[in-house]
């Protein structure tokens, strides 16, 4: 499979006018040994959206690292030649970090000082995820952001998990936040808290409150995790106070009233597919038209690991359409 990250094509860390992208990236293009990806990639490059490329011979792999990957370092080139942002022109520069994993933007413009931070994702996928941080300093940077929603639950929220660990945030911000979500005392609450101040804990048995552990036993997947290892796991309790987050965040839409707030004007999404009979769709989509609301979203289950060191492999909750 041919390879085509920012990072493989040796286009990051460094600013470059879009003109320059545009040459280094189609001589990057024009050394790849498969004929048929560069004879795409290169379509794409000169085409406007519904155009018809020839994708006949295209094997799967590939057409998923062009929908992935080239649509991202093609990106540019295709805002700049279609005007899909006001005011990006061939001089107006371009930035890919050496990180492959930036969390709010996949690359940067500049244009007349102004940076505009750009999320790349398949035409009916997702936008980047933001973390609690880039929630939190996002409000922070904005004074009428700031007045709308530091004093909300929904800040607060965010804030709990940023300030906490993985397994302790969600718990925390339901027994602040939506104390009636659970039958759980504070004080309860408090001493669970407390023994989980790092995310590899075992809590046992006789520690376990009664309206926490009919909390564990409701859930099937939970409750075999805590059958399995004879105590409550904090990554088992973060998978269940993780759902009750995720299940309020996608009953109010003041989350996605959040999410449109902190990245309007701060991200552009440009959104790409390439169908199985090679049309081309491709363009700008604003949040506040997404007809898809935003809430927080988990990538964790009852326990996380790597198959090779067998380490925990946590995440925080992040927030996305």
């Amino acid at each position: 499979m041919v390879k085509l990250k920012p990072s493989d094509l040796q286009l990051t860390g460094r600013y470059r006018s879009i003109s320059d992208h545009e040459k280094l990236l189609k001589s990057k293009i024009n050394s790849l040994t498969n004929k048929l990806v560069k004879s795409v990639c290169l379509d794409i490059l000169d085409s406007p959206p519904g155009a018809k490329i020839n994708i006949v011979g295209l094997k799967q792999p590939d057409i998923n690292e062009i929908k992935n990957y080239f649509a991202e370092v093609a990106a540019p080139i295709l805002v700049k030649n279609n005007n899909l942002i006001t005011g990006i022109s061939k001089t107006s520069k371009v930035f890919y970090s050496d990180s492959d994993t930036e969390r709010l933007y996949d690359f940067k413009l500049l244009h007349n000082n102004k940076e505009i931070l750009v999320s790349n994702k398949q035409l009916k996928g997702g936008t980047n995820t933001l973390k609690p941080g880039d929630v939190i300093r996002l409000v922070d940077s904005d004074s009428d952001l700031t007045k709308k929603w530091k004093k909300t639950k929904y800040y607060n929220i965010f804030k709990i998990l940023d300030d906490n660990n993985v397994i302790s945030g969600p718990m925390k911000a339901i027994s602040e936040e939506y104390p009636n979500k659970h039958p759980i005392k504070k004080l309860d609450y408090t001493r669970i808290l407390e023994k989980m101040d790092k995310n590899e804990v075992m809590i046992q048995p006789k520690e376990i409150p009664e309206p926490l552990m009919r909390l564990i036993k409701a859930d099937p997947i939970a409750y075999a995790h805590y059958v399995k290892n004879g105590a409550a796991a904090g990554t088992m309790l973060n998978f269940l106070f993780e759902k009750s987050l995720v299940e309020e965040s996608k009953k109010d839409g003041k989350y996605h009233e959040l999410f449109v707030d902190v990245t309007s004007g701060n991200v552009q999404f440009f959104k790409f597919d390439i169908s199985n009979k090679g049309i081309l769709q491709y363009g700008i989509s604003d949040p506040k038209e997404s007809t898809k609301k935003a809430i927080l979203r988990s990538k964790q289950g009852v326990e996380r690991r790597s198959s090779s060191s067998g380490r925990l492999k946590l995440d925080k909750l992040g927030f996305q359409p």
